[in-house]
């Protein structure tokens, strides 16, 4: 006697999916285009993020003293947001 898991398993081994591919051959194609689309995506963000520091690089080269400025508030604030965390810790 065949449980609903093995009916349910056959007719996934014999079902083409309506593409004309068997069901391996289904999985194998969608596989890949996942696989494709996520290769998309990621090239496109490191492109973004290549802009980005790009951009960033030629700002601080064109204004050095607000780099360092900009720079030196944004340590301040880390620092100082560190310093609250780890001191509510030890409270």
């Amino acid at each position: 006697m065949k449980t609903e898991i093995d009916k349910a398993s056959e007719n996934f081994k014999k079902s083409n999916f309506g593409n004309g591919f068997s069901s391996e051959e289904s999985i194998e194609r969608m596989t890949r285009d996942i696989g494709e689309k996520v290769g998309t995506l990621t090239s496109d963000a490191s492109h973004t993020a290549q802009q980005y520091y790009k951009t960033s690089r030629d700002y601080v080269k064109e204004n050095p003293v607000k780099g360092v400025l900009v720079a030196t508030a944004v340590g301040a604030i880390a620092g100082g947001l560190f310093a609250m965390s780890t001191r509510s810790k030890r409270v």
